[in-house]
Protein backbone atom coordinates (compact mmCIF):
# COMPACT_ATOMS: atom_id res chain seq x y z
CA UNK A 1 0.00 0.00 0.00
CA UNK A 2 1.17 3.31 -1.07
CA UNK A 3 1.53 5.94 1.51
CA UNK A 4 -0.56 9.23 2.76
CA UNK A 5 1.28 12.87 2.59
CA UNK A 6 0.74 16.16 2.05
CA UNK A 7 -0.43 17.55 -1.16
CA UNK A 8 -0.86 21.19 -0.29
CA UNK A 9 -0.87 22.98 3.10
CA UNK A 10 -1.84 26.75 4.25
CA UNK A 11 -2.14 27.73 7.91
CA UNK A 12 -6.16 27.18 7.18
CA UNK A 13 -6.57 23.19 5.36
CA UNK A 14 -4.79 21.02 4.09
CA UNK A 15 -4.74 19.24 1.34
CA UNK A 16 -4.16 15.41 1.54
CA UNK A 17 -3.40 12.39 -0.24
CA UNK A 18 -5.48 9.04 1.12
CA UNK A 19 -3.47 6.03 -0.31
CA UNK A 20 -6.55 3.25 -0.98
CA UNK A 21 -7.14 1.04 1.65
CA UNK A 22 -7.18 3.45 4.06
CA UNK A 23 -9.80 4.36 6.17
CA UNK A 24 -10.40 8.20 5.83
CA UNK A 25 -11.51 8.69 9.59
CA UNK A 26 -12.16 6.20 12.30
CA UNK A 27 -15.68 4.30 12.43
CA UNK A 28 -18.53 5.64 14.71
CA UNK A 29 -18.19 2.03 16.60
CA UNK A 30 -13.87 3.06 17.03
CA UNK A 31 -12.84 0.66 14.56
CA UNK A 32 -9.63 1.51 12.55
CA UNK A 33 -8.66 3.81 15.77
CA UNK A 34 -5.27 4.75 14.68
CA UNK A 35 -4.85 3.71 11.04
CA UNK A 36 -6.75 6.37 9.39
CA UNK A 37 -5.75 9.34 7.13
CA UNK A 38 -7.20 12.02 10.04
CA UNK A 39 -4.86 9.98 12.58
CA UNK A 40 -1.85 9.87 10.31
CA UNK A 41 -2.13 13.91 10.04
CA UNK A 42 -2.80 14.41 13.73
CA UNK A 43 0.50 12.99 14.19
CA UNK A 44 2.09 15.62 12.20
CA UNK A 45 -0.72 18.50 13.34
CA UNK A 46 -2.60 17.16 16.53
CA UNK A 47 -4.91 20.17 16.41
CA UNK A 48 -7.13 19.09 13.90
CA UNK A 49 -8.71 16.57 16.11
CA UNK A 50 -10.32 19.42 17.73
CA UNK A 51 -11.88 21.02 14.56
CA UNK A 52 -15.78 19.87 15.24
CA UNK A 53 -18.11 18.96 11.94
CA UNK A 54 -21.13 16.75 12.21
CA UNK A 55 -19.53 13.79 13.40
CA UNK A 56 -16.72 14.93 16.71
CA UNK A 57 -14.49 11.75 15.65
CA UNK A 58 -13.74 12.93 12.03
CA UNK A 59 -11.99 16.03 13.62
CA UNK A 60 -11.15 18.41 10.90
CA UNK A 61 -11.37 15.83 7.44
CA UNK A 62 -13.78 17.89 5.26
CA UNK A 63 -14.95 14.84 3.06
CA UNK A 64 -14.08 11.15 3.45
CA UNK A 65 -13.20 8.53 0.39
CA UNK A 66 -14.28 4.77 0.57
CA UNK A 67 -11.85 2.76 1.69
CA UNK A 68 -10.50 1.12 -1.63
CA UNK A 69 -10.92 5.05 -3.04
CA UNK A 70 -7.18 7.00 -3.73
CA UNK A 71 -6.98 10.52 -4.21
CA UNK A 72 -7.04 13.61 -2.44
CA UNK A 73 -8.99 14.89 0.78
CA UNK A 74 -9.60 18.58 2.29
CA UNK A 75 -8.87 18.74 5.86
CA UNK A 76 -9.60 21.87 7.63
CA UNK A 77 -6.82 23.26 10.36
CA UNK A 78 -9.06 25.15 12.38
CA UNK A 79 -12.99 25.82 13.09
CA UNK A 80 -13.46 28.49 11.20
CA UNK A 81 -11.85 27.29 7.81
CA UNK A 82 -14.41 23.93 8.50
CA UNK A 83 -17.60 26.34 8.94
CA UNK A 84 -16.66 28.25 6.31
CA UNK A 85 -16.60 25.56 4.02
CA UNK A 86 -19.48 23.36 5.39
CA UNK A 87 -21.25 27.12 3.82
CA UNK A 88 -19.54 26.01 0.60
CA UNK A 89 -20.79 22.46 0.46
CA UNK A 90 -24.31 23.58 0.96
CA UNK A 91 -24.37 26.40 -1.74
CA UNK A 92 -22.87 23.83 -3.82
CA UNK A 93 -19.67 25.24 -4.28
CA UNK A 94 -17.25 22.86 -3.16
CA UNK A 95 -17.15 20.31 -6.42
CA UNK A 96 -15.05 17.29 -6.31
CA UNK A 97 -13.65 15.53 -9.56
CA UNK A 98 -13.38 11.88 -10.21
CA UNK A 99 -11.72 9.90 -12.51
CA UNK A 100 -12.80 5.95 -12.77
CA UNK A 101 -12.08 3.10 -15.30
CA UNK A 102 -14.60 0.97 -15.67
CA UNK A 103 -15.49 -2.29 -17.46
CA UNK A 104 -18.62 -2.01 -20.20
CA UNK A 105 -20.79 -4.91 -19.12
CA UNK A 106 -22.77 -7.31 -21.53
CA UNK A 107 -25.67 -5.06 -22.87
CA UNK A 108 -24.39 -1.70 -22.28
CA UNK A 109 -23.63 1.03 -25.19
CA UNK A 110 -20.22 3.09 -25.55
CA UNK A 111 -21.48 4.86 -28.38
CA UNK A 112 -23.33 7.10 -26.27
CA UNK A 113 -23.73 8.19 -22.41
CA UNK A 114 -25.80 10.37 -19.86
CA UNK A 115 -24.68 13.48 -18.87
CA UNK A 116 -26.06 13.38 -15.71
CA UNK A 117 -27.20 10.31 -13.51
CA UNK A 118 -29.93 10.63 -10.36
CA UNK A 119 -31.16 9.23 -7.64
CA UNK A 120 -31.98 8.91 -4.55
CA UNK A 121 -29.74 5.65 -2.49
CA UNK A 122 -31.55 3.26 -0.19
CA UNK A 123 -28.93 0.75 1.60
CA UNK A 124 -29.25 -2.89 0.86
CA UNK A 125 -27.85 -6.52 1.30
CA UNK A 126 -26.08 -8.34 4.15
CA UNK A 127 -25.27 -5.31 6.85
CA UNK A 128 -26.29 -2.65 4.58
CA UNK A 129 -22.77 -2.41 3.21
CA UNK A 130 -24.15 -1.76 -0.26
CA UNK A 131 -26.51 0.96 -1.57
CA UNK A 132 -28.46 1.29 -4.62
CA UNK A 133 -30.16 3.95 -6.78
CA UNK A 134 -33.88 4.75 -6.35
CA UNK A 135 -36.78 6.68 -7.98
CA UNK A 136 -39.89 7.85 -7.28
CA UNK A 137 -42.04 6.51 -6.31
CA UNK A 138 -40.17 5.17 -3.13
CA UNK A 139 -40.56 1.80 -2.12
CA UNK A 140 -42.25 1.80 0.90
CA UNK A 141 -40.81 0.56 4.26
CA UNK A 142 -37.47 1.12 3.13
CA UNK A 143 -34.98 3.89 4.23
CA UNK A 144 -34.43 6.56 1.28
CA UNK A 145 -32.17 9.03 1.30
CA UNK A 146 -31.80 12.30 -0.92
CA UNK A 147 -29.83 15.40 -1.02
CA UNK A 148 -31.43 18.48 0.45
CA UNK A 149 -34.89 16.50 -0.89
CA UNK A 150 -33.42 16.98 -4.18
CA UNK A 151 -31.52 13.16 -5.78
CA UNK A 152 -28.24 12.99 -5.69
CA UNK A 153 -26.21 13.74 -8.99
CA UNK A 154 -23.10 12.15 -10.89
CA UNK A 155 -22.37 14.68 -13.68
CA UNK A 156 -20.23 12.83 -16.45
CA UNK A 157 -17.77 15.19 -17.80
CA UNK A 158 -16.02 13.28 -20.51
CA UNK A 159 -15.68 9.56 -21.35
CA UNK A 160 -13.20 8.04 -22.88
CA UNK A 161 -13.37 4.45 -24.61
CA UNK A 162 -10.42 2.37 -23.94
CA UNK A 163 -8.69 -1.09 -24.84
CA UNK A 164 -10.66 -4.64 -23.77
CA UNK A 165 -13.75 -3.40 -23.01
CA UNK A 166 -12.74 -0.45 -20.46
CA UNK A 167 -13.95 3.27 -20.39
CA UNK A 168 -12.61 5.75 -18.51
CA UNK A 169 -14.56 8.29 -17.19
CA UNK A 170 -13.68 12.19 -15.66
CA UNK A 171 -17.05 12.67 -13.34
CA UNK A 172 -17.95 15.30 -11.03
CA UNK A 173 -20.00 15.74 -7.52
CA UNK A 174 -21.25 18.19 -4.99
CA UNK A 175 -22.60 16.58 -2.21
CA UNK A 176 -22.07 13.06 -2.40
CA UNK A 177 -23.69 9.94 -1.01
CA UNK A 178 -21.76 6.41 0.01
CA UNK A 179 -20.47 4.68 -2.81
CA UNK A 180 -22.54 7.29 -5.23
CA UNK A 181 -20.19 7.42 -8.42
CA UNK A 182 -19.40 3.81 -7.79
CA UNK A 183 -22.85 2.72 -7.79
CA UNK A 184 -24.19 5.25 -10.30
CA UNK A 185 -21.65 3.56 -12.67
CA UNK A 186 -22.83 0.29 -12.36
CA UNK A 187 -26.14 1.30 -12.75
CA UNK A 188 -25.67 2.48 -15.94
CA UNK A 189 -23.88 -0.53 -17.39
CA UNK A 190 -20.23 0.48 -16.20
CA UNK A 191 -19.25 -0.66 -12.67
CA UNK A 192 -15.70 0.72 -11.60
CA UNK A 193 -12.74 -2.10 -12.15
CA UNK A 194 -11.96 -4.44 -9.55
CA UNK A 195 -14.87 -3.04 -7.40
CA UNK A 196 -15.79 -5.90 -5.33
CA UNK A 197 -19.45 -4.58 -4.38
CA UNK A 198 -21.17 -3.93 -7.62
CA UNK A 199 -19.46 -6.15 -10.10
CA UNK A 200 -19.02 -9.30 -10.72
CA UNK A 201 -15.99 -8.69 -13.31
CA UNK A 202 -13.87 -8.17 -9.87
CA UNK A 203 -10.45 -9.23 -10.70
CA UNK A 204 -7.46 -8.76 -8.59
CA UNK A 205 -5.83 -5.35 -7.42
CA UNK A 206 -7.63 -2.27 -6.42
CA UNK A 207 -10.21 -0.43 -6.76
CA UNK A 208 -9.57 2.38 -9.97
CA UNK A 209 -11.24 5.05 -8.54
CA UNK A 210 -9.46 8.32 -8.10
CA UNK A 211 -10.60 11.60 -6.50
CA UNK A 212 -8.04 13.85 -8.42
CA UNK A 213 -9.72 17.60 -7.71
CA UNK A 214 -11.21 19.53 -5.71
CA UNK A 215 -12.48 23.69 -5.68
CA UNK A 216 -14.19 25.52 -3.72
CA UNK A 217 -13.76 29.77 -2.86
CA UNK A 218 -11.23 30.16 0.06
CA UNK A 219 -12.39 32.75 3.12
CA UNK A 220 -11.40 35.74 0.47
CA UNK A 221 -13.87 34.75 -2.33
CA UNK A 222 -10.98 33.65 -4.37
CA UNK A 223 -11.49 30.03 -6.07
CA UNK A 224 -8.76 27.70 -5.25
CA UNK A 225 -8.62 24.43 -7.20
CA UNK A 226 -6.44 21.38 -6.47
CA UNK A 227 -5.66 18.73 -8.82
CA UNK A 228 -3.63 16.01 -9.01
CA UNK A 229 -2.80 16.46 -12.76
CA UNK A 230 -0.31 18.87 -11.61
CA UNK A 231 1.74 16.27 -10.14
Amino acid sequence: MSSPYIFAETPSYAVLYKPPRLHSVPLKNGADQGHTLLDWYAELFPPVREVRGGNPWEGGIVHRLDYETNGLVLAAKTQAFLDHILVQQEKDTFIKKYCAVTRVIEGSSTDEFPRVIESAFRPFGPGRKRVKPVLKPFPKNKDVYLDQGRYYRTEIINALVGKEDTVCFHLQIKRGFRHQIRCHLAWIGFPVVNDTLYSTLYQSGTLDLTAEAFSFFDVDGVSVHYSMESL
